[in-house]
């Protein structure tokens, strides 16, 4: 199994055809052909079925797909941070993002990089924590910002920030509920919240617990656009940081408050994999995130007035 016969079938997955295929290629359409019976032999599994529309995956087919897709991804990395031991700075680094961190910081980071570093360029990657947390673990990305991540054997993590939680509530008074106020009482509140294994649930549940507390009935929600909806809504109260609402209460869509009363604080850091420490590109993305966050956070441009961590210079691998 080599790295083209692995780079034909991804693209016959994702065209459908292998007419298509050959023709995104640049290749013969029997070589291609040749090049996914061959791996079908080598497999002793078929990887295709036809169909009247085209090729649809079979079942060995659809997890071979996943698999490939992650190792072409991890090559590309690969290539990228060989370029970027050249004498000057370039390449790219992939640099995975929660979407409230997206909105804050990154604008003002891609700016700065074309300014200091114009022949190294910056791939974000927005998605849940977890999936950018599994990314960087799978060597996908070379860099991520994540609030309180786990610790990981092959990771760096460098505290950047603290910020505190907020309570979110409506912003104008809808189907009974007031907005968002120091004076609430989280004792039976109804909130809305991410699943139950969700560390943000899980700590304001033990945080609850010990003041003899416990939250209202929830409406379990993966996912930060349609939690805002249904607080604005008026279907009950979410924590999030208050850079992830700050244009909504602007607006007067929501409304926060900080948990004056039960403090639950949340540690935004930098995390990068160990070996990939002196990588220069990497090196370099590194110093820029870390100077436009103290940027921000001394200029009073990031919301929710968070605490800087420790971070001046990088962490210890755990």
């Amino acid at each position: 199994m080599d790295f083209r016969s692995l780079r034909y079938f991804v693209c016959v997955a994702e065209a459908r055809s292998f007419s298509r295929a050959a023709e995104l290629l640049y290749v013969a359409q029997p070589a291609l052909s040749r090049a996914v019976r061959k791996l079908e032999d080598e497999l002793a599994v078929p990887l295709f079925v036809r169909t009247p529309a085209g090729v649809e995956l079979t079942e060995p087919g659809a997890l071979l797909f996943q698999r490939a897709q992650t190792l072409l991804r991890q090559l590309a990395q690969a290539a990228d941070d060989v370029r970027a031991q050249r004498a000057s700075v370039s390449g790219t680094v992939t640099l995975g993002v929660q979407p409230v961190i997206g909105e804050i910081l990154v604008p003002t980071l891609i700016r700065r990089c074309a300014t200091e570093q114009p022949n190294l360029r910056i791939k974000v990657v927005e998605g849940f924590s977890s999936a950018i947390y599994d990314r960087l673990v799978n060597q996908e990305l070379a860099l991520a910002l994540l609030h309180s991540p786990v610790a990981h054997a092959s990771l760096a993590i460098e505290p950047l920030i603290v910020e505190p939680m907020y309570l979110i509530g409506p912003g104008r008074r809808k189907h009974g509920l007031p907005p968002a106020s120091a004076k609430l009482d989280l004792d039976g509140l109804p909130m809305i919240l991410p699943g139950p294994e969700h560390r943000l649930r899980l700590a304001l549940e033990r945080a609850l617990a010990l003041r003899g507390a416990r939250p209202g009935p929830s409406i379990d929600v993966e996912g930060l656009a349609t939690t805002k909806a249904l607080v604005a809504a008026g279907l009950g109260y979410t924590l999030f940081l208050y850079g992830a609402v700050v244009h909504d209460v602007a607006a007067g869509r929501l409304s926060a408050t900080p948990l004056r009363d039960l403090p639950i604080d949340w540690t935004l850091s930098l995390l990068y994999r160990s070996e990939r420490r002196d990588l220069r590109s990497v090196a370099v993305v590194r110093d820029l995130v870390r100077a436009e966050v103290r940027r921000l956070v001394d200029a009073g441009d990031w919301p929710g007035a968070p605490r800087l961590a420790v971070a001046d210079r990088p962490a210890p691998a755990p």
